[in-house]
Formats: structure tokens, sequence, C-alpha cells
């Protein structure tokens, strides 16, 4: 039997346990009601409320999409590797026929094919039997700048068998490669469309308690969260309810202190790849790095970190491959005032991010003469 006293301390440990409990309970409950449906990564990733960075300006895509995805079609001009910035899947909100190769499509009238680089390396591309039978006239890796640590899949196998013997100089290709045909826009015009709002459910547990997980995390261990958040100097630069905050990955931290050794050995693995595709005398070869989000918005944020890079600046030093400057091109746009470049509420660029990429690289494919009379 317990002591008066014991009993006594295990009467207010229960009832300040119970406590705890109800004040759980009841905060669950409470953002179970209230808390809108996830639809940008951003916002369910680190728990914030969707009404809140949900973009509110329309967007603009192509229906039918313009270009394939998860095969190769005959007579392809254009072959896109690429990840996420180019290629729809589940759980992602950008709409199919909001991405770049659909601009491209349109400015140009080529036939676009397109693959997933997560799911396929280099040298599989070029083994597929739709890639023999019908040789793109180029072939662009696309992934976006947080991606740089992790490219050696894609480029090991190329850099051990070609090395980075590259060293042409202006970036000249070594292949009389034919050129692509001359620009002869598609009669397809994009149609605006707003975000989609899911229905909001009476009561939502899972819901509730992810956003009581994620406020909690924010304000005692931000470290362990997915996202990361900022202040801009700007407020024109996003249509969602709350401009002037950046959510961003907590992953495009990650490239501070980047070896510049090991973007070195990136560039020779490019390098080798370069040479991989172009040896058969027909494809082009083209790398294309889209901008971080935190690295866009760079000259608007408030206390940056430390030392944060350009790594796309540093890789387009004195190389040989066809790198059209992205980062360059979403400076000025930002400078211009263009909103929603990036989605506020998503890691992912939207309709203008799109559109710009394919004006960059279609820029970068004249100047370079690679796009014939």
């Amino acid at each position: 039997m317990l002591h008066p006293q014991n009993m006594s301390a295990f009467r207010r440990y229960s009832a300040a346990l119970l406590a705890l409990y109800g004040a759980v309970a009841a905060a669950v409950i409470g953002f179970g009601l209230t808390t809108p449906p996830y639809v940008g990564d951003l916002t369910r990733l680190g728990g914030y409320r969707e009404d809140s960075f949900g973009w509110r300006a329309p967007q603009l895509r192509y229906q039918p999409p313009l270009y394939v995805t998860d095969r190769i079609e005959a007579d392809t001009d254009v072959l896109v590797l690429g990840d996420s910035m180019t290629v729809h899947r589940s759980g992602e909100q950008t709409d199919n026929g909001t991405y770049w190769p659909n601009w491209l499509a349109a400015e140009t009238g080529w036939r676009i094919s397109a693959l997933h680089r997560n799911e396929h390396t280099v040298e599989e591309v070029l083994a597929m039997p739709d890639y023999q039978a019908h040789r793109p006239k180029l072939l662009i890796l696309e992934f976006v700048e947080r991606a740089i640590s992790g490219l050696d899949r894609l480029t090991d196998a190329a850099a051990h068998r070609y090395g980075c013997g590259v060293s042409e100089p202006s970036g000249q290709l070594p292949v009389a490669a034919p050129l692509l045909g001359a620009v002869a826009a598609s009669t397809a015009q994009p149609r605006s469309f707003f975000r989609s709002e899911p229905a909001q459910p009476w009561l939502d547990f899972s819901i509730g308690g992810h956003r009581l997980k994620h406020e909690l995390l924010r304000r005692l261990v931000p470290d362990l969260t997915e996202t990361a958040s900022f202040t801009l100097t700007r407020a024109d630069l996003f249509s969602n309810a709350q401009p002037q905050t950046l959510l961003v990955l907590r992953e495009d931290l990650a490239k501070i202190d980047f070896p510049e050794q090991r973007l070195q050995r990136l560039d020779c693995g490019l390098r080798a790849l370069q040479q991989e595709v172009q040896a058969d005398g027909r494809t082009r070869f083209v790398v294309m790095i889209v901008p971080d989000k935190l690295s866009a918005y760079r000259p608007y944020v408030r206390q940056l970190p430390e030392h944060y890079p350009n790594l796309i600046a540093q890789l387009a030093r004195d190389t040989p491959l066809v790198l059209p400057r992205m980062d360059l091109a979403f400076d000025l746009a930002l400078a211009a005032g263009t909103q929603d470049l990036f989605l506020p509420n998503d890691s992912h660029i939207g309709a203008a991010g799109h559109r710009l990429v394919a004006e960059t690289l279609l820029s970068e494919l004249r100047r370079r003469g690679l796009i014939g009379d």
C-alpha cells in the first residue's frame, strides 16, 4: 500500500500526465479541424498551412501536353533524362502541361521525349532499342542544383571508360553532328488554370498530428525538419498570402562548403558523358542545371547562410560542356519582378520558371550554332 505522501505525488503526476495528453489531443483535434489538405511538397513536409503558402495567381499549361514521358517515340528530336523538374510523378503538384519541354516544343515544333534519371542511367538509355533505332539530335541531362552531390551514379561509368580528356576551346564540340532544324513554332496555346484545393474534411487526425509535430519541431529542434524558412526583402515575388516568407528544402543548405575536388570530379564525369553520348556522331549532349529555390532567391534573402555557394557558376567555369546558365536567367527574371518563378508552397518551379528554362535553353542552342537555318 502506498504511503499517503507517495499517493499524493502519484496523483499529481497522473493529473499532470492526463493534462498533457489532453492538451496534445486538443491540439491534434484543433489542427485536424482547421488545417487545409496539403498540395505543395514544402507545405506537406514542413506542416505549413496551405492557405498561407498556396499560390493564388493563375498558371499556364498546355492541354494535352506537347511531349511524351517514360518512352522514346519514333523520330524524337530531343530526349531529356531529367528529374522532377521535367517528369511528373505521383505526389507532385506540377501539372503535366506546365513542364518546360511543353514550352520548348511550342516554340520549335520539335518532338520531345523524357525519361526520369532516377530510373535510368545514361548508359541504359543509350542501349535501349528505341534509342538505337531513333537516335535523337539532342540528349539533355537535366538535374536540380542540390542533386550535384549525388550524381556519381550517372557519371562514374563514363568517367572510368572515357576519362575527362575533353579540352576543346570555347566549348566547341568535337562531333560533326547534324544541327537541329530551324525553329517552327507550334500553333498550340497554353491555357490558364488555378491551384487545386482538395475538399476540407470535417476532421483529419493525420493532418492534425502532422501539423502539431512540425509546429513543435520548428520551435524546439528546427535542424530535424526537412524544410527551412527565410524572410525576403521583397513582397512582390510570390502570389500567396505570406509572400515575404520563403520556404525551401533544408537539403538546399547541404551545398555549403561543397568540396572543390568533388565538383572537379563531377565536371570530369559530365565531360565523359559528353564523349559517350556524342560518340555516335549524331547526338549532341547538353547539361541543364535548374537552380535550387534558395539559390534563385538568394539576392533577396535576409540572413542568407554564410558561404552559401553558386555551384552552377563554379561548374560553368572554363567547361567544354553545353551548359545553359539558368542561374543568370533566374537572377534577371527575379530582378524584373517575375512572380511565382518557383511555386511558394513547393520546391519546384512554376509555369513562369518552366517557360524561362525553355527560353534559356533555346537561347544557348542558338548561341552555340546548334539550330540550323
